[in-house]
């Protein structure tokens, strides 16, 4: 295979444009899947100017060009030409930092998605979403967090400053996810507590809150079939 930073350099600039991925840059022709040539639509995304498309050994590769290392050599990190710039996006952010704020070049330019709908490539996914919700969760259940944390505009603020395009959840699915989070982790106890074989010592703790609401801990001790406790 040949040297994807030199021919990163020596062919000229183009966006891929495929059935799946519909972005293309404005006044550029696009070819279909069938082969036909059409007039190219009026968006392009953001991070057509950090890749490059290039043919290798008669294939379309995507090639990223940000400089990398201490002698500012290029990334030259390949895609297939039909990868849809969310996966573009996420290869800026996750290996070199950077987002849609950091780009150069054009001005803020809207792209769409394969049915003709704007889209944004920072929008998680459903996976993301319930894997930042389990982890807030664990955040509350750790830290004895009131729900009403997710209203608490200083940590609005904060998250808003870690990741603009994440949203809190409300306090009531806050709720109704660690009610969840409860029922899972009480029948893992009890599933643990089926597989002692040998006795276990309770220790219990109480006490009241200022509005004298009464809690109890339960700590339970036992020695596993390797004598460790």
């Amino acid at each position: 295979m040949a040297d994807l930073s030199l021919i990163a350099d020596s062919i000229p600039y183009s966006s891929p444009s495929t059935h799946e991925d519909s972005i293309v840059l404005s006044g550029r022709t696009a070819t279909t899947s069938t082969g036909r040539k059409r007039k190219a639509k009026t968006s392009a995304s953001w991070v057509w100017n950090h890749f490059k498309l290039v043919k290798d050994s008669n294939k379309s590769l995507i090639i990223c060009l940000e400089p990398i290392g201490s002698h500012n050599s290029r990334c030259t990190t390949s895609f297939s030409a039909k990868t849809g710039t969310s996966s573009l996006s996420r290869h800026l952010l996750v290996k070199h930092n950077i987002s849609k704020g950091h780009k150069s070049g054009d001005p803020l330019q809207t792209f769409f998605g394969v049915n003709g709908e704007l889209q944004d490539p920072y929008e998680l996914d459903n996976e993301s979403k319930e894997a930042n919700l389990n982890a807030l969760v664990a955040f509350v259940v750790d830290h004895q967090q009131a729900f009403n944390l997710v209203e608490n505009e200083t940590f609005r603020s904060f998250c808003r400053r870690l990741n603009p395009h994440y949203s809190l959840p409300s306090r009531q699915t806050l709720t109704r996810s660690l009610s969840d989070h409860f029922e899972r982790a009480l029948l893992q106890f009890r599933s643990t507590i089926d597989s002692i074989k040998g006795a276990i010592a309770l220790t219990l703790d109480c006490w009241s809150s200022r509005v004298m609401r009464g809690y109890m801990v339960i700590t339970v001790h036992w020695i596993d079939e390797e004598w460790k406790l």
